[in-house]
């Protein structure tokens, strides 16, 4: 038969079969498709596990395989071909031909010989239609050599000479070290492209005072013979230097110089970048430009380094802070692209009203923010003081068996919050949903907006100014049980599983479901109904009452020296016990009986 997708998501579970598929718009998954026939892709996206298939055009839209899958042939017009998914190389294989034309893009680390995206077809490759070679450059500069993108078992057919009406795309445009070439020649039947030229390590010296990095200009100097702001390594005292694209930059301490700024022109898409200057030096990045590329930044020396250029910051490699302070002088300062790792020094966006973010990691160190937010992608906290507000529909994860967090800011964001391990102290807001595993736990002096969930094992308290909201689940099971002791307030229900204990002296809204070997003790207020299939406890020695409809048939126990008034409709009791203090249960309207037991 046949699929076609032309609007709307599709998934496809594991293992499913089909014959030809067609997408024209809207969304095809299918995370392993054992088999199909033809593939059209002409709109939308199809994203397939490993596939082995007939002909394939791809004329539009996306078209991402798994790498190892196999083709009968394909026809590329026009449309993204994404060889085992974005950022990762993988090689597709055909038994046919192959046509490229349009866009082909490519997936390149620094070893020519693995990690690359890599055609091989059986049959013959034609490059009659091809106008655009884009190269996502998984790691740094590319190494000197041959990337062989396509072999063609029955050779290259409608070479393009020197292929120079080829544009490539995805690295520095102009102004780099290196060259960059598309041949057809150098290795018989294979589109190769052939990497030459060494990029330099420099160092800022601000020579000429102006205090503007920019890209080398190749038309205003091109014997390369102009004065730049930087020193080759290796050449201390020699000749000055241009930066040219892809070449590895840092930034040290000067002498007689605390602080300097830094005036970006362009897009500068250098090798790698660190400021290793110590506290005795500031450096401000400013001016329009930006750091684009795949580079990394890297902040290590112990100085303050504040990220204040205007330009958008598109760089995707990771930022990595050691040592210093690392201060996002503006909102977007931080590349989206880039994973943040902060293993020492203080990240500061107290400056800032936001700041986005890709992953990130906190294991030592800061992250501050106290007058705007941090919107990351993911935020895992191993270690470290985070003092941020956060935004965004990011999560949050503290994980580190032993240690102990503290959180007292304002957490509104969208993607939950988990404590995987040890223990956290939460004094700020979390609004969101937020878990707590097993062997974790947690002291809550502050308020959860969303859910509160604990796993088998965890266990929790909660502060007379606490407050949890969106209700309350108490995860347990026939080896273990999880616990939460609360003086602060309950809303939104709660749920306590087996072998679970809540309890409950300040308020419990919303009702409880409690399971059979579930425990609820409270000595505070309840209201709503109980769905009572364990045990429940009031205590405390002050006089209560609950208009609480109690079912379930299960045990109902008063402790205590106080007084305790049912006045709920509750249908059936199997057992209540008066161990101490008063008991009063009241039922029907307007008190039809009423059975007082005193101790």
């Amino acid at each position: 038969g046949a699929l076609a997708v032309s609007n709307g998501t599709l998934s496809l579970a594991a293992a499913n079969a089909a014959g030809n598929l067609l997408v024209t718009g809207g969304t095809l998954s299918a995370s392993s498709l054992a088999s199909a026939g033809t593939i059209g892709v002409s709109g939308g996206s199809a994203s397939l596990g490993s596939v082995s298939a007939g002909a394939a055009t791809l004329s539009g839209g996306t078209l991402s395989l798994a790498g190892g899958s196999t083709l009968g042939s394909l026809d590329k017009t026009g449309g993204s071909l994404l060889i085992a998914g974005a950022g990762v190389g993988g090689q597709l294989n055909g038994t046919g031909d192959v046509a490229l034309g349009g866009v082909a893009r490519f997936d390149l680390s620094t070893s020519v010989s693995s990690g690359n995206d890599r055609i091989a077809s059986g049959g013959s490759l034609s490059l009659l239609d091809l106008a655009e070679v884009n190269l996502n450059l998984l790691g740094g500069s590319l190494s000197n050599g041959e990337y062989v993108l396509v072999t063609a078992a029955a050779g290259v057919i409608d070479p393009l000479v020197g292929l120079g009406g080829v544009t490539i795309t995805g690295v520095a445009a102009g102004g780099s070290r290196q060259t960059i070439e598309l041949s057809s020649s150098v290795t018989p039947g294979a589109l190769s492209l052939v990497v030459a030229g060494s990029v330099a390590s420099l160092t800022w010296t601000n020579a000429a005072g102006d205090g503007v990095w920019r890209l080398r200009d190749a038309v205003l100097d091109p014997d390369d013979t102009v004065p730049g702001n930087w020193q080759a390594a290796g050449n201390p005292g020699g000749l000055l230097t241009q930066f040219y694209a892809g070449d590895s930059v840092a930034f040290a301490d000067r002498d007689g110089i605390a602080a300097e700024t830094v005036t970006l022109v362009g897009e500068l898409s250098p090798g790698a970048l660190t400021f290793a200057n110590t506290a005795a030096t500031t450096y401000t990045l400013a001016g329009d430009g930006a750091l684009v590329g795949v580079t990394g930044l890297v902040v290590s020396g112990g100085g303050r380094v504040v990220l204040g250029n205007a330009g958008a910051n598109s760089y995707s490699g990771a930022t990595s802070l050691t040592s210093g302070t690392l201060e996002l002088g503006r909102a977007g300062a931080l590349s989206p692209a880039s994973a943040v790792s902060v293993s020492g020094g203080a990240a500061d966006a107290a400056a800032v009203a936001s700041a986005t973010a890709g992953a990130v990691t906190l294991s030592s160190g800061s992250i501050t923010g106290t007058s705007g937010s941090l919107a990351a992608d993911t935020l895992l906290v191993t270690g470290g003081l985070l003092d941020a507000n956060l935004a965004g529909p990011g999560s949050l994860r503290f994980e580190g068996s032993g240690k102990t967090f503290a959180y007292g800011r304002n957490a509104a964001h969208a993607g939950g919050t988990t404590l995987a391990a040890g223990t956290l102290n939460l004094s700020g807001a979390v609004t969101g949903a937020l878990s707590v595993a097993s062997g974790a736990q947690l002291n809550l002096s502050g308020t959860v907006g969303g859910q509160h969930t604990h796993a088998a094992g965890a266990s929790a308290d909660v502060a007379a100014g606490g407050s949890a909201a969106g209700g309350v689940v108490l995860s347990g099971s026939l080896s273990a049980g999880s616990t939460l002791v609360s003086a602060g307030s309950l809303a939104g229900g709660a749920t306590v599983g087996r072998n679970s204990t809540l309890t409950s002296a300040g308020s419990l809204a919303g009702g409880a479901t409690i399971s059979a070997g579930g425990r609820l003790v409270s000595s505070g207020s309840l209201a709503g109904a109980v769905a009572n299939s364990g045990t429940l406890r009031f205590a405390g020695s002050g006089d209560v009452s609950s208009a609480s409809v109690i079912s379930g048939g299960s045990l109902v126990e008063k402790t205590g020296a106080g007084s305790v008034t049912l006045s709920g409709q509750s249908p059936a009791i199997a057992t209540l016990a008066l161990q101490q203090g008063r008991l009063v249960v009241t039922t029907g309207s307007g008190a039809s009986w009423q059975n007082t037991l005193n101790s």
